[in-house]
């Protein structure tokens, strides 16, 4: 091919214009796709995970962290989920002073009261249950994690404090990382409550997240958890939130405050699980044709209740990845029910109104009162264009719902 004297020019021109531009495009990472969730009638396509925090294994004032671990784990079973992740603080350890010659540490013992209650009577293995470390969980330790790595279940199977792994069911792959937030320089409880209990993630722990999220940029979702919650990192802040962003980062899951709470800042879930320790408590994250839905839950209170299909528009404040719900007489409604006794009815309602609907068992999901319910014949040619509000209610051992709101189109 040959070129007029003028498309030479214009090409030597435009090169040193365009090439920033092509390196640019090729180096910029390609992550999650959390756009790509609809709302279809498959529901097939759905699997659901349990968050649980600050279980605080030791605490010398109260008998509440045995107590609430092994009613957890007598009822996960009906719950039945893929996977379990603990965000930290998994042993309590601060209750010693060996510097000013108090009463002497004895964190061995913690941990082994530790692997009694989760590994030996709840059979929790690294296939479905993966624990990050808090701070808690480092202290008084001559090595910060020390202990964590050689007695943990992340910690023994991996030998790192670190962990990513993949979920892989037949509509798709779903990557998951639990990473270590605590600050290594604050290992004696007191200074780290006077530094406001710092986070760090250091130039190693980076850049082994930034290798997962690379070597998994083709998963539908990515999920990372870590104790802190991200605006205490004093170490490596601004680079953990550039992967969130630039690899499109669904949700990072979180314990350390003690409260539930859910919000979306720059496109991302943050999910802040309340103590199982100190409240009861735990929650469930659903995805349902790559849509995230969420419920916090508390032990022994049945039934649970989680809407999959449509998903919540106000999840977290404003989700960013809902949908809208078009006007059609067969529109699906989808919910998970968990309950410990037989659920006799699940009913939905549009905008509070006294008119219940009936959904039907779809199959078993986790123990034999819980199910996946549905309808496929919502009839939503009535309403108005803009905003709605959706319940729907379990009876069973009580009567609980889930709420949300969808817009129709």
């Amino acid at each position: 091919m040959h070129f007029k004297r003028k498309d030479k020019y214009f090409y030597f021109f435009i090169f040193p214009i365009i090439l920033p531009i092509i390196l640019w495009i090729s180096s910029t990472a390609i992550g999650g796709n959390p756009e790509g969730v609809y709302y279809g009638s498959e529901n097939t396509n759905i699997f659901w995970f349990v968050l649980i925090s600050d279980t605080h294994v030791g605490n010398p004032f109260t008998v509440k962290d045995r107590k609430h671990i092994n009613q957890f784990l007598s009822e996960i079973d009906i719950i039945n989920p893929e996977i379990i992740i603990a965000t930290g603080d998994l042993t309590d350890h601060s209750r010693c002073n060996p510097i000013t010659g108090g009463k002497p540490c004895n964190h061995i013992r913690e941990w082994n009261e530790y692997r009694l209650l989760f590994i030996n009577r709840g059979g929790m293995t690294i296939d479905i249950y993966s624990d990050a470390p808090g701070n808690h969980d480092q202290y008084w330790n001559d090595e910060p994690l020390t202990l964590y790595i050689s007695k943990s279940v992340q910690g023994r199977a991996t030998s790192q404090t670190q962990r990513s792994w993949v979920y892989m069911p037949v509509f798709g792959k779903y990557h998951f990382i639990n990473i270590a937030t605590p600050h290594p320089d604050y290992t004696v409880p007191f200074f780290d409550w006077l530094a406001g209990n710092p986070a760090e993630l250091g130039e190693d722990e980076i850049n082994f997240i930034e290798g997962e999220l690379n070597s998994h940029n083709d998963a539908n979702l990515t999920f990372i958890f870590g104790h802190h919650y991200i605006d205490s990192l004093i170490v490596g802040k601004d680079d953990f939130i550039s992967l969130l962003r630039n690899y499109k980062v669904s949700l990072y899951g979180y314990g350390h405050t003690h409260n539930y709470a859910a919000n979306i800042r720059n496109n991302l879930l943050n999910l802040n699980v309340a103590s199982l320790w100190d409240s009861s408590h735990y929650a469930i994250v659903a995805v349902d044709n790559d849509g995230i839905s969420v419920t916090p839950a508390v032990i022994d209170q049945w039934p649970v209740v989680l809407i999959t299909a449509p998903i919540d528009k106000n999840l977290g404040g404003t989700n960013p990845y809902t949908y809208k719900i078009p006007f059609s007489i067969c529109n699906p409604i989808r919910a998970l029910v968990f309950d410990e006794s037989q659920v006799t009815q699940v009913q939905y309602r549009i905008d509070g109104k006294d008119e219940w609907y009936s959904m039907s068992k779809v199959r078993l999901i986790g123990g034999s009162n819980s199910y996946l319910w549905e309808t496929k014949e919502w009839d939503t040619t009535l309403l108005g264009q803009g905003d709605h509000t959706l319940e729907v209610r379990a009876i069973g051992s009580t009567i609980r719902s889930d709420i949300i709101k969808f817009e129709m189109n």
